[in-house]
């Protein structure tokens, strides 16, 4: 049945969207029943109970306005849940009927009211706010096919049971929510940051329980004792800088006290750092500091990644033997034409070896010419189990590696010019100071110098690392005839690593013909 064949179109048109379906056992049909029209008439049968005060609760009539009151005579009752719904003489329906076109028919007919009546123990107060389970609804057009149809009778007893409960009510409501968002605490706004960018600024000191003065005093030295400042924190102030525009609105902030403290924390915050023209560099000098060791020690991994695998490439005698096989047959092959003759050819000529198919298309070229390798020399196909470094050396290209590199130096010079600024204020300078790992006995500015010493020499030696490495690629690039300038990283080794894969393949499809071939020798001589 649908929903306007109970409710009224009037009062429909006012309902909440989120319907319940309970199913009848009479008409075999899913009955729509809006859950707010449940709850208004839970606490008209409340009130009126309360009134009365009579121990057999009766028939509660809900007036629907617009519509005339007459009785139904001989309706069947059916009840579902403590529910009953007093319906008329109806012949089952055997398809749903949209909501407009129901509601066209109640109001032209103009007589369509029900009754809707209680059982007395279902009486209850209004049902609180529950937290909903997000799931996705099958259609009504296919749930009476699928396993849900079978449970509906088990549905309707689970409901009774929960409906004479408050238990899940109370482990499942839903929390009161706040009147006003929490994270802006002040209502006065200088107009710094947006919204946006204040929740986020909001969000970011949360993690800083101390006052907003702490965080300036700390990055002062650039706490190199890690006693203020947790390398998490460090890393949240790096990662949250204020723009251009900011920074000279906060500057333009010309309130006083009382003023500043009706602000957000993070207008304040920014107005600050608009005060302390050298907090961004300090933060970022602090920031590398504490992470040039992972960023140092990846460098070095990607470097010493790269290098091995040229030097696989470069040092292997049996890829050599193998490519004179490759253009010795290939200058057979082009005799004639202006392909022939060739001194030498461009890798990407590789993998093409195993597209060009004998007349009867039982081998490839590259099937030959590993036949013909491994008959002057064994040996010559041994390069496919030697380069062991071309997959994870193509991580990083020349560009990534390059621009590490750059970011890097680029950080170290900052920071070096912070350090050099703490330790003049503090009377001492960089070249007075030795090379060794800090002390708790050192001052603030001294152990920063120190820190920043190593920090120094290590950044120096990974990046001289990744140069080299990138030089070594290029030398072989230019050793194999590609261009020691333009080729990639990944282009090369993609290329050799898909024909060392194709070579694998075709020793194995060879050796299993060879196999075949010689089991059918053996039988053909018993």
């Amino acid at each position: 049945l649908d929903v306007a064949d109970i409710v009224h179109t009037e009062l429909l048109a006012d309902l909440n969207k989120d319907m319940v379906e309970i199913y009848s056992t009479q008409y075999r049909k899913p009955v729509a029943l809006s859950r707010k029209l449940r709850t208004l008439h839970k606490q008209m049968l409340a009130e009126k109970a309360k009134a009365k005060q009579a121990t057999e609760l009766g028939v509660a009539e809900l007036d629907l306005p617009g519509a005339p009151a007459p009785t139904i005579p001989d309706a069947p009752s059916v009840l579902v849940d403590d529910w009953s719904l007093d319906l008329p003489e109806l012949a089952p329906i055997n398809r749903r009927v949209s909501n407009r076109k129901s509601r066209s028919r109640s109001k032209a007919s103009g007589s369509t009211k029900f009754q809707l009546r209680r059982s007395v123990h279902g009486s209850k107060a209004q049902k609180k706010e529950l937290r909903p389970l997000h799931w996705n609804k099958i259609s009504d057009k296919v749930v009476d096919k699928t396993a849900f149809a079978m449970a509906a009778p088990q549905v309707d007893l689970f409901e009774q049971l929960l409906e004479g409960t408050d238990e899940i009510d109370n482990l499942f409501a839903n929390s009161a929510r706040p009147t006003s968002d929490p994270m802006i605490h002040k209502v006065k706004s200088a107009g710094v940051l947006e919204t946006k960018r204040q929740m986020n600024f909001e969000i970011m000191l949360s993690m800083f329980p101390d006052e907003l003065q702490s965080i300036f005093d700390a990055i002062e030295n650039l706490d190199p004792f890690k006693k203020r400042l947790s390398d998490d924190q460090v890393q949240i102030l790096d990662n949250q800088p204020l723009s251009n525009e900011e920074m000279k609105l906060a500057f333009q902030f010309s309130g006083g006290d009382e003023e500043f403290k009706e602000l957000s924390h993070g207008e304040q915050f920014a107005i600050l750092v608009a005060r302390n023209a050298g907090f961004p560099m300090m933060v970022k000098a602090t920031a590398v500091l504490r992470s040039y060791r992972e960023t140092v020690t990846e460098l070095e991994e990607d470097a010493r990644v790269l290098r091995r695998a040229v030097r696989e490439i470069k040092s292997s005698e049996s890829l050599r033997r193998f490519i004179a096989v490759v253009l010795s047959v290939g200058n057979f092959l082009n005799e004639g034409t202006r392909k022939g003759d060739a001194q030498g050819f461009r890798l990407e000529a590789l993998p093409k070896l195993a597209d060009i198919r004998s007349k009867d298309k039982n081998l490839s070229l590259l099937h030959y010419i590993i036949q013909v390798a491994k008959q002057k020399d064994a040996r010559a196909i041994d390069f496919v189990q030697e380069f062991v470094n071309l997959k994870p050396a193509m991580r990083k290209s020349k560009e990534d590696l390059g621009g590490a590199v750059n970011i890097l130096e680029k950080d170290i010079e900052t920071t070096r010019n912070v350090v050099e600024q703490i330790l003049s204020q503090a009377g001492q300078s960089l070249d007075s100071l030795e090379a060794r790992a800090p002390t708790t006995k050192d001052p603030e500015p001294t152990a920063a110098g120190l820190l920043f010493v190593n920090a120094e020499s290590t950044a120096a030696k990974a990046s001289t690392a990744v140069k080299d490495a990138i030089g070594d690629f290029e030398d072989l690039a230019g050793f194999l005839g590609e261009n020691s300038k333009r080729t990639k990283i990944d282009d090369m080794f993609g290329v050799l690593l898909s024909f060392c894969k194709l070579v694998e393949r075709c020793i194995g499809e060879l050796e299993e013909r060879s196999a075949a071939s010689s089991s059918k020798k053996k039988k053909s001589r018993s």
